[in-house]
């Protein structure tokens, strides 16, 4: 059964982060619904909001490879319904 996620995503802002935050999601054939980066502005970090579908169990090995990410400092997971 599919499950739409939303999650918010801290990190270190470099320029390979967001093909980073992408890979896991992309490498399983998902789609990204929504999608939105912000970097503030006076810090090295930035903040990504992810929205797709996905089946229950790829959503937590998305989540595990996420946090091997070695830019990412957090993951937050907004709904997961």
């Amino acid at each position: 059964m599919k499950v739409k996620n939303q999650w918010r995503i801290e990190c270190n802002h470099t320029p390979e982060i967001i093909d980073g935050i992408v890979m896991p999601i992309r490498k399983r054939g998902i789609g990204i619904t929504k999608m939105n980066y912000e970097k503030e502005k006076k810090t090295d970090k930035g903040t990504c909001t992810l929205e797709f579908e996905v089946e229950e169990l790829d959503g937590q090995r998305i989540f595990k490879n996420l946090l091997r990410i070695t830019d990412i400092l957090k993951v937050e997971i907004i709904y997961d319904k």
